[in-house]
């Protein structure tokens, strides 16, 4: 679990595409945040996946 502190909210304002739903740009912010330790992004969403490609973030969709 990581807390949804301010620079995690801050973070989520400023992720692109500025349509992405307020959930999903949270969990794209937390990723971004931690992104030295996240060895994939998970995501089944195809907006999400595209947008942490976009982001530099490794993404693998589970099986």
């Amino acid at each position: 679990m990581v807390d949804l502190d301010a620079g995690v909210r801050d973070l989520a304002q400023t992720v692109r595409p500025a349509t992405m739903r307020s959930l999903d740009a949270i969990h794209l912010a937390t990723a971004l945040r931690g992104r030295s330790r996240l060895t994939a992004f998970l995501t089944y969403d195809k907006r999400l996946a595209d947008a942490a490609r976009e982001a530099g973030l490794p993404v693998e969709v589970p099986a």
